[in-house]
């Protein structure tokens, strides 16, 4: 935020004494103060203003501080890059995949992002701050957001390193007035201009990328993408759309969108799914699905609210799990398996191991109690059940010892500089990288209703769960 070198250090109170004018006015007089001290002072003069005029000044510069804010992190990841690097020197293509995996996480986890996303972000830094020297004091300037850069630089990657110094040099004048999309378009025309052949092969790459994705959505809803070829899409879309029509009869309350939905649902699953109730719940099951759901025992017998979690999707509730549970078909089975809570905590603590060796038993019980990959803020599905003090390092193979994991994160581990510890009182696995920072990761909370009140049985359940739960089988 300025050279300090020949510069009086400014103590805080001189600059709280001065009424703030605005953003850009006390991050000048701020030169010479520390970041967190700077942050304090933006948000005072942020909150400062008065009437709307302040107000759409100061959220201009803000986004002009977001800009520099980028551009810094840019730099400063680019030199931990570097660094890192030069410290450890390997020369195999396995010891540099290593390498840029622990760059990665740890970069992920200062911002507070996946490892995909610190990937990108890593990636970004290098080509800014080695290769496009302009899209990076545009950046800086606050004249472009990271997110347009970011779409650029994944543009300007594709291109021998020379010519995108060429591409960097001739978007430059363009670069304030570019929108999300024409960003893009803008970069990609330059691209195709210097290497004509370039994306001929970047295509290429992408249909060696193809996959099938899932994200949950809002409202019980999921998003199921499919990255392939644009021409195997259209062939998809118009099949889709011709079992939409054929299962068509009159008086079909479900609108078209709806009978495409259904019709990609049952031609995926090979018809054992066919179509859902209002609320999602899916009808005429004709083959085998397996829905894991976690619920505590009064939400499922009791008609207790407490929301419920949906391996794979996330918290859904009490009702919809109920109808889930219920779920009926020629193929469908129901079937009950007692968590175990701490009392006390409420922490997921055991499994009934019925009809499972322990392995598989202890990688179920990791999947429900964990969720998602157990790094914070990263989002994938669980693929390891892992060792937190690895199994070399004395860890033994336990509940207490075993998180889950991404196949990411799983590998960044095994990177030397980098524990993980776990509290057994609170759960709490502790993560220190490389660089000594730690990073906090709490169980998840299980749905936990409160005690049964009426008619327990010397185990402490209600009389009626055996009766219930048998008929729920018995419905299955």
């Amino acid at each position: 935020m300025g050279d300090t070198t020949n510069t009086t250090p400014i103590v805080e109170s001189d600059l709280r004494a001065a009424p703030p004018d605005d953003i850009a006015t006390v991050i000048e007089r701020g030169q010479g103060t520390d970041l967190e001290a700077i942050l304090d002072l933006v948000r005072e003069a942020a909150r400062s203003v008065t009437d709307n005029h302040g107000r759409i000044s100061n959220i201009t510069v803000l986004e002009q501080l977001v800009g520099v804010c980028a551009a810094e992190q840019a730099r400063l990841t680019n030199d931990f890059r570097k660094v890192v690097e030069a410290e450890n020197p390997v020369t195999s293509e396995r010891g540099k995949k290593k390498r840029k995996r622990d760059v990665t996480g740890q970069i992920a986890l200062a911002r507070r992002r996946s490892p995909y996303h610190g990937g990108r972000a890593v990636a970004l830094a290098g080509t800014l701050c080695e290769d496009m020297p302009h899209l990076l004091a545009a950046l800086d300037a606050g004249d472009i957001t990271e997110y347009r850069a970011g779409r650029i630089a994944k543009v300007a990657e594709k291109l021998p390193q020379a010519r995108r110094a060429v591409l960097d040099e001739r978007l430059a004048p363009r670069l304030p007035g570019l929108d999300d999309k024409t960003c893009r378009d803008e970069a990609k025309a330059i691209a195709c201009e210097l290497e004509p052949g370039i994306f001929l092969q970047a295509q290429e790459e992408a249909v060696a990328e193809r996959k099938v994705s899932l994200q949950p959505a809002d409202n019980g809803m999921s998003r199921l993408t499919a990255l392939i070829p644009a021409a195997h899409a259209m062939a998809v879309w118009d099949c889709l759309k011709k079992i939409a029509r054929a299962d068509a009869v009159e008086g079909d309350p479900r609108n078209l969108d709806q009978q495409i939905a259904d019709a990609f649902v049952r031609l995926c699953s090979g018809g054992a799914v066919g179509g859902c109730t209002a609320e999602g719940v899916p009808l005429d099951l004709a083959g085998t699905i397996v829905l894991n759901v976690v619920m505590s025992d009064r939400a499922l017998f009791d008609g207790d609210d407490v929301a419920a979690y949906l391996m794979g999707y996330g918290t859904i509730p009490a009702e919809y799990a109920r109808s889930l549970a219920g779920l009926v078909g020629p193929a469908t089975r129901t079937y009950l398996r007692r968590l175990f809570t701490d009392p006390v905590t409420g922490r997921l603590h055991d499994m009934d191991q019925q009809q499972r060796y322990f392995p598989d038993s202890a990688k179920m019980f990791l999947r429900l109690r964990d969720r998602i990959c157990r790094t914070p803020y990263c989002t994938a599905q669980i693929r390891h059940a892992d060792h937190i003090l690895g199994h070399a390092a004395g860890g033994p193979t336990s509940l207490v010892n075993g998180q889950g994991e991404c196949a990411f994160c799983g590998l960044v581990k095994e990177v030397a500089g980098w524990w993980h510890r776990r509290d057994e009182d609170t759960g709490v696995v502790t993560i220190t990288t490389p660089t000594g920072h730690t990073y906090s990761s709490p169980e998840p909370t299980p749905p936990t209703s409160s005690p049964w009140t009426s008619g327990p049985l010397d185990d402490g359940r209600p009389a009626d769960i055996e009766r219930e739960a048998a008929d729920l089988h018995a419905s299955a």
